[in-house]
């Protein structure tokens, strides 16, 4: 991209992030069937798309409900990382977890446990970051925030006002 005399770095960056249609996150697990089942039980996610590739020894799976997307894959061998529990998660460097924003924490987690979800934790709030949360895992124990913010309405109003 060139830059015109008008533009800054800044906007040439901005501008990147404006081309985003959709964002998703990959996620490793042990058994490809059984993620794949789990998060269509649980939280309602339905396959995309799937491929094996026995070159590298792995199986990949896109797994979509509305507006989120996650790539799950299952590789050999795989190493485990032990991520400590809850709310010492963040001490091992990388993605702790994958966030899910809903706009009522106590209705989320009334049917978390209406499903029979495990909870990871009890709703926990951080006044000064706008956000209350709980934890689930999935059947790896990879961690799944849910999460009610208060910015969160301000925020994608003012997004789109900026586009």
């Amino acid at each position: 991209m060139t830059l015109t005399a008008g533009e800054t770095v800044e906007a040439a960056q901005r501008a990147l992030v404006r081309q985003v249609k959709q964002v998703s996150a990959a996620v490793s697990v042990s058994n490809l069937d059984d993620s794949i089942a789990w998060y269509a039980d649980n939280l309602g996610f339905e396959v995309v798309t799937r491929q094996d590739f026995p070159a590298i020894n792995a199986r990949v799976a896109y797994i979509r409900n509305r507006k989120v997307v996650l790539e799950l894959v299952q590789a050999e061998p795989a190493v485990r990382i032990h991520r400590p529990a809850p709310p010492f998660n963040y001490v091992v460097q990388g993605f702790a977890q994958l966030s899910l924003y809903v706009d009522d924490i106590a209705t989320a987690k009334a049917q978390a446990l209406a499903q029979g979800l495990s909870l990871v934790s009890d709703i926990v709030s951080a006044p000064d970051l706008g956000v209350q949360v709980f934890l689930l895992q999935d059947l790896d124990g990879n961690l799944i925030e849910v999460a009610q913010a208060s910015w969160l309405a301000a925020g994608s109003a003012a997004a789109e006002e900026s586009e």
